[in-house]
This record gives structure tokens, sequence and C-alpha cells, in this order.
């Protein structure tokens, strides 16, 4: 209907720092009563990352309350009945940002990071999707994409990491055109069969402690996939190898290295 009125249900829905399943359709339903706009999308996922914080490994936390000021701990169902919003509108968060992360990565490995900008463009209507650093890199810069889902592009930004003197600490890139979405359910198939593509057909001895994971999935110009598999224990997470396979549009293993 309105951000505001959108806003206002959801501060009223945070007062007990728990988001029910009642609460989160009743929010859908106000931003449903017209067309969703850019800010009532944003407020709604703003939400739904309070109640999802990422954990560091190894790290505990606490069910029956937040663990940050302003999280929020969310039911299940609460959970369900945002991300059925989020897929209904194309919305880059909760379930639909790995997503939107995949064809942002699919263009980085295309193109790099894009044009060079002099300025800042305005991101004042477009989706913030910040992207993971790779695991164990040091002095790795920042890097955000602002998404345009009209136009099916997206502004880079990049800031920190090692830079030599002269040069600004946030630079900007862009615009860039997304990649292609994924073929679909090829994640949910690798990742159900993680285990055996890295073991049978790729011929890594895998122990019980070990857990499999799929670390990252990039189109290569042979029409194919190139996946990077994680090997790590399954409970302290630290990682043993990273295995690159090549595999086809239904998940099936071509070839290892």
């Amino acid at each position: 209907m309105s951000t505001l009125s959108v806003t206002k249900k959801i501060k009223s829905a945070m007062a007990d720092a728990f988001i029910t399943k009642v609460e989160a359709e009743s929010l859908v339903k106000e931003a449903e009563k017209g067309p969703v706009t850019i800010g009532e999308a944003k407020a709604i996922a703003d939400l739904f990352d309070r109640g999802n914080r990422e954990v560091p490994p190894g790290m505990m936390v606490t069910l029956a309350i937040p663990e940050h000021p302003g999280d929020v701990v969310m039911e299940a169902g609460a959970k369900d009945a945002l991300n059925a919003f989020f897929q209904k509108n194309q919305i880059p968060a909760g379930a639909e940002k790995k997503l939107m992360l995949e064809r942002i990565d699919s263009a980085l490995a295309k193109g790099g990071w894009g044009t060079p900008l002099d300025k800042a463009p305005d991101t004042k209507k477009l989706f913030l999707v910040r992207l993971p650093y790779p695991e164990g890199a040091a002095d790795y810069p920042t890097r955000n994409a602002f998404v345009d889902l009209k136009k099916g592009e997206f502004y880079l930004s990049v800031s920190g990491g090692l830079l030599p003197p002269g040069v600004l600490p946030t630079r900007w890139f862009g615009p860039t055109k997304l990649g292609e979405a994924l073929p679909k359910n090829l994640r949910a198939t690798l990742e159900a069969n993680a285990r055996s593509i890295v073991a049978n057909d790729a011929g890594f001895a895998l122990s019980r402690s070990d857990a499999v994971l799929v670390d990252t999935i990039k189109p290569n110009d042979r029409g194919t996939y190139d996946v990077v598999f994680k090997v790590a224990h399954f409970l302290n997470h630290s990682v043993r190898a990273r295995l690159p396979i090549e595999v086809d549009a239904n998940g099936k293993f071509v070839a290892a290295g």
C-alpha cells in the first residue's frame, strides 16, 4: 500500500522481537494492496535479514532471544511467507538472494568489475546485494552490487583492500548486465549429490568427518559449469580442500580440475 504503512506494521511486529507467521503474512498482504514499491520491498527484505543474521563458523547462538540489538527471532512459517513474497515479486532477498548472487557472479566472471565510473551513481531505488568475501582471503575489498531489476543490470562498488597511493577508497563500476540464471535445480542437484561427485566421480578420498559443500558455480565458455566443491569438517568447518569440477547443466560430472 505504502512504505509508511508497511514500516509501521514492521515496527509493531518487532516490538516483542519475535515475528510470527501471522505477522509476516499481514506484512505481505499490506505490501501487496497495490504494486509493491522499492521502499516496501527493501523494508521487508531488511526485516528478513534481521531475523537471519549469518553466524561465523563455531559460534553458538540462542534461539530464545536475538543476539544483536535490533534483530528478531523469526518463526519458520514467517520465513516461508516472506520467501514466497520475495519469489513472487522477484526481490533479491531471502532465498532469492542466492539466485541473484549467482547472476552477479556470472557477469563478473565474464566481464570483470565492468566500466569504471567517475562518480557514484544514484542507488536510492536499487537493491543492495552484498557480495561475500572469498573464504580465506586477506585484505580483500568489500564489494556491493546495486541491482536495477527493471533494467536487468547492476552497479558495483569496491571499497578498501590494498590500494596504491592516490586511489579513492571506494570505486564504482557499471552498469553491467546481469548474467544468465543457472539452470533450474542445478544447485539443489549438486548439493544433494556433492559427496558422490567428489568421492566417486572425482576420486577424492573422504573421511567420515568431511562435509562436502557447493562453494561456487560459474558458467564457462564450453557450455558447461565450473563448480568448486569445499570439503570441510562437519563440526568446526575447517576447510580441508577446494576441488574444481566441471559439470553439465543437469549436474552430471564432466571432468575434474
